[in-house]
């Protein structure tokens, strides 16, 4: 029925529409009431269909709460929408916390955003602390600031590292950022691990940070290890972190290792890399016609354009 009803409304049929409907609503299912005021607001008749949301929004029915705050918006009722999530949020429903700090924030009023920001803080939403402390550290509350950040970086969040950080470097705490970015660096974020990058540029110490989240087997940072490693002429053993990022399927891990290989003479390997990196699906296919091409092979190329490869990584015969 809720499938009918979904394509009746699609097509517009509006009174076939409201005959499934009833017949869902008396078969117990509370959902196409909302379907129901949908319907009848579309069609024009919006006081019928916030009749309908008001009884949904008084029996706790979250969806139906949602709908009614839509249409008090849509006719200029903000501070009724706003009251009725806010109703709805004292419940503890952690998705309308977040939909009225957006919206407390939006028009401008920090203090009553800071307050949900902080019961879900105190119920341990780490996305919570992060905001929470970014809406302190403008207001100049910058030592409760980090003080969040600290309860966020303790349950594993990489990012609320890397923040902490920050703000330690700014207030002079040095000794301190730099083991919270080490932390970071160790809990191997991509994105950390990027940002530290960009921050640090050429820094020893990246290089210790990197190398710590590699040994406990981060991809993402074997390759950025790998990268520093080469460009600090330690081929050898860049290749080995090429090597372990590549086996863990990272693509651009492979693309790098073969242009090692091939630059290194050791173009039978190279090929064996592109065939398995092809076989699983990462992309590799033009890059391994062209080292094809470039070995005096252009039949095969061709041959792999068109039908591409057998399982086991064999060009795969024409078909």
């Amino acid at each position: 029925m809720r499938t009918l009803t979904i394509w009746l409304s699609f097509i517009g049929h509006r009174e076939e529409l409201r005959k499934w409907l009833g017949r869902a609503i008396d078969a117990g299912d509370p959902s196409a009431l909302v379907w129901l005021a949908s319907a009848l607001d579309k069609a024009g008749q919006r006081q019928e269909a916030e009749e309908i949301l008001r009884e949904l929004a008084a029996d706790g029915q979250p969806t139906g709460t949602w709908d009614l705050a839509r249409l008090l918006e849509r006719t200029g009722r903000d501070h009724e929408a706003e009251d009725l999530l806010g109703r709805l949020a004292e419940d503890g429903d952690p998705d309308t916390m977040w939909e009225l700090v957006e919206r407390l924030e939006h028009r401008g009023l920090g203090p009553k955003a800071e307050g949900w920001l902080r019961r879900m803080a105190d119920d341990g939403d780490v996305f919570a602390m992060l905001e929470l402390a970014q809406l302190l550290e403008w207001t100049a509350s910058a030592e409760e600031a980090k003080g969040w950040l600290r309860r966020a970086a303790e349950r594993g969040d990489a990012g609320a590292m890397l923040e902490l950080a920050r703000l330690l470097e700014r207030t002079g705490q040095t000794e301190e950022a730099e083991g919270w970015l080490r932390h970071a660096a160790e809990a191997g974020d991509f994105d950390v691990l990027i940002r530290l990058r960009q921050r640090r540029g050429r820094d020893q110490r990246l290089e210790g940070w990197l190398r710590h989240a590699a040994e406990r087997g981060n991809g993402h940072a074997m390759l950025e290890l790998a990268e520093l490693l080469e460009w600090t002429g330690r081929t050898q053993e860049a290749e080995g972190w090429l090597r372990g990022a590549a086996e863990l399927g990272i693509i651009r891990a492979t693309r790098e290792l073969v242009m090692l290989l091939e630059q290194d003479g050791r173009t039978q390997e190279a090929e064996r890399w592109l065939r398995h990196g092809t076989e699983i699906g990462a992309h590799s296919g033009k890059v391994l016609a062209g080292l094809l091409q470039r070995t005096g092979r252009d039949h095969e190329a061709d041959h792999l354009r068109r039908f591409g490869i057998e399982p086991g990584g064999r060009t795969a015969d024409p078909w």
